[in-house]
């Protein structure tokens, strides 16, 4: 085994002097001795000293690092009207011990010792490793570990969600102690875990990592087993058969007509265009979204609906909408609700400002027949939704990396967020595809959704165009109302690697104040941030 000298040094000073004014006459050093001048790795040498006419004593030590360059100065001793006097070391390095004495006239004298510390052993991690090194939810794995002339070793995870853990083993005293251990993780893992091994030993530190990966979903955690179309494609006029199965779901949403208690069930479509079906299925503020496309094929000759969309299609209340459809081979167009009827009009839009969500179904009435198609305008309260917590300077990461903030949906209802619009007051980003929100749940929003680059943030949504920094002011928008609005700056609770959470009162008239918020102080991840990134907020 390679051998080199400790890193740290362990002080405990006994002095002993005789107080009193010093006598006439120039300042002398008269002895300053290090007793014995070898000593093994950790062991107390006595440092005494023999002073005439000095005011000041100071005795300082001069230590090395592993590599040999000399480390700031330790201050061991400053006594005033000492004239002699002494104090233990246990040095683990080569080590220069300086005395300065100081009289009347500001002069000082040096004397120094070095003390050979000798060679020790190093403190090893022999072997740190999970097996099997994947699992499903709440599955087992263990951990297991060796270590080499280790005093203590600890164990533990950065993952909030499972406790740390501890062991120490017994130190012989001698440098040479072996440890080993497993620990059996049948506790509920959730999701990939880091865990983290740290051995002390005669002063030094050496750690590990090894990575245990979660595949599959949470078992508590609503989850939607299959969601179909059968047939996936039809021509125009025919129908297709929607069906759904869902585990621990308390409701389900995104299905016109379908109740929001039919967790698992069936529905016959007829759509007259390609249309792309989302379901979500919750539960207690959790939830989860699938996608089912149904293929329509147009009939030569019958009317058609090429398009018909809500921009945007989430608003806040008393906003505005902007329906918009295209069509083929039709006379009129009808929209309901509002008896919104259009002759001649195969193209077309129309301004809505619909008092709560509502869905407007179109019917293009043309010689050869009709076709339908529905789309929905989201409508939420303003304060509905409002930002709770505010990663901006994360640790570990570039913050073009690993910048984030959360919301909270306040509204009662599941809420598809699509068309909802960000901004941080100097850019803006309007959220496209299937993106919801739990009632009573939280969204993260992130500069960067893949947690192997972005700190361990579990982002449930990445945006583009946006800078949080020291100094924003976050706006979340929809058809020309704000829903929500926090204006930050550099007297908010917040320092680099921890998040600013929200406290109380828990709402959107509560986050406008900075003595609601705090410091965040739960560890995630494992480049030492803290915060809370889609569960409860941690403030004291």
């Amino acid at each position: 085994m390679k051998k080199r000298p400790l890193l740290l040094a362990t002080l405990a000073l006994a002095l002993a002097g005789c107080p009193g004014g010093p006598d006439e006459g120039p300042i002398a050093i008269v002895s300053f001795v290090a007793t014995p001048g070898i000593v093994d790795p950790g062991g107390t040498v006595e440092l005494s000293w023999d002073t005439k006419n000095a005011r000041t004593v100071e005795v300082y030590a001069y230590r090395t690092d592993a590599a040999g360059a000399e480390l700031p100065a330790e201050v061991l001793v400053n006594e005033t009207n000492v004239a002699d006097g002494s104090a233990q070391d246990s040095p683990f390095r080569n080590v220069r011990y300086v005395l300065f004495a100081h009289g009347d006239d500001d002069v000082e004298a040096e004397a120094a010792v070095t003390v050979n510390a000798g060679e020790f052993d190093d403190v090893d991690i022999t072997s740190f490793f999970v097996e099997p090194t994947s699992i499903a939810p709440a599955g087992e794995a263990h951990l297991v570990w060796g270590t080499a002339n280790a005093e203590a070793v600890r164990v533990y995870s950065r993952e909030r969600r499972f406790p740390e853990l501890e062991w120490a083993p017994a130190f012989g005293g001698d440098g040479a102690v072996e440890s080993s251990g497993n620990e059996d993780l049948t506790l509920s893992i959730l999701a990939t875990t880091e865990f983290r091994i740290t051995a002390n030993g005669s002063g030094e530190t050496v750690s590990r990592e090894t990575t245990l990966r979660v595949f599959g979903p949470r078992p508590d955690r609503p989850r939607i087993v299959s969601f179909t179309a059968v047939p996936d494609e039809i021509d125009q006029g025919q129908t297709s058969t929607l069906t759904w199965e869902t585990v621990n779901a308390a409701t389900v949403t995104g299905i016109v007509g379908v109740p929001a208690a039919l967790v698992n069930g069936s529905e016959d479509v007829t759509p007259s265009r390609t249309t792309q079906y989302t379901l979500t299925a919750a539960r207690d503020g959790l939830l989860d979204i699938a996608q089912v496309t149904v293929v329509v094929h147009e009939v030569e000759g019958a009317p058609a609906i090429d398009t018909f969309s809500a921009s945007p299609a989430l608003i806040g209340a008393g906003g505005t909408s902007t329906l918009t459809w295209a069509t083929t081979n039709v006379d009129s167009v009808d929209i309901e609700p509002g008896a919104i009827v259009v002759d001649g009009a195969a193209d077309g839009a129309i301004d809505v400002t619909p008092a709560s969500t509502t869905t407007y179904d179109i019917t293009a009435t043309g010689p050869e027949g009709e076709a339908n198609s529905t789309v929905t305008v989201t409508v939420v309260p303003v304060g509905g939704i409002f930002v709770t917590e505010i990663m901006d300077d994360p640790a570990g990461v570039d913050d073009t990396l690993g910048e984030w903030f959360e919301i909270y949906n306040d509204t009662g209802d599941v809420l598809f967020l699509t068309g909802l619009t960000l901004e941080d007051g100097a850019g803006s980003h309007q959220v496209a595809g299937a993106a919801a929100v739990a009632d009573g749940g939280y969204l993260v929003f992130g500069i960067n959704d893949d947690s192997l680059t972005n700190g361990t943030v579990p982002v449930d949504y990445e945006y583009a165009g946006l800078t949080l920094g020291a100094a924003a002011t976050i706006t979340l928008t929809g058809g020309g109302v704000d829903i929500d609005v926090v204006a930050y700056d550099a007297s908010w609770p917040s320092i680099e690697g921890s998040a600013s959470a929200l406290d109380a009162p828990f709402d959107a008239t509560g986050n406008d104040a900075v003595a609601n918020w705090c410091v965040a102080t739960t560890e995630y991840g494992a480049d030492n941030n803290y915060g809370t990134p889609g569960v409860v907020n941690d403030c004291p």
